[in-house]
């Protein structure tokens, strides 16, 4: 059964775990909890951390829930700005340590009603991964 309104999120991979809020004025709060790799979790985040891309074979992008355009507002209870961006906690963080991201998603979907498709780049964003 499709949901009444707002966004459909797609069902969480084994390699992430996903929490759902409750829709508000047309954004979906969500939680995902992704394991930092060598190269990071696999985002591009634009200063004021909204996702921009997604990094092929990165947790994020097995995962399979991170879109672009997504806004990260905490890395494991913290709360993210532009002045305190993701890389800022992400950077102290060490390789296989899980990280909770919590995010919102303004209510884009495709002409069907679904989740829109993820786009994963060619591994040469502009803005380095977090």
């Amino acid at each position: 059964a499709r949901p009444a309104a707002g966004v459909a999120l797609p069902v969480a991979s084994a390699s992430c775990a996903l929490a759902q809020g409750t829709s508000s004025g047309g954004a979906v709060p969500f939680t995902v909890t992704l394991t930092k790799g060598i190269a990071g979790f696999g985002m591009n985040l634009t200063p004021d951390n909204v996702v921009v891309a997604i990094k092929p074979g990165s947790e994020a992008a097995a995962c399979g829930l991170i879109q672009p355009g997504d806004r990260v507002l905490h890395l494991n209870g913290q709360a993210v700005s532009v002045d305190e961006p993701v890389k800022s906690f992400a950077i102290d963080l060490a390789d296989g340590a899980a990280a909770t991201f919590s995010l919102v998603r303004h209510a884009d979907t495709d002409s069907a009603g679904g989740a829109a498709h993820i786009p994963v780049v060619d591994g040469s964003p502009a803005t380095p991964p977090q």
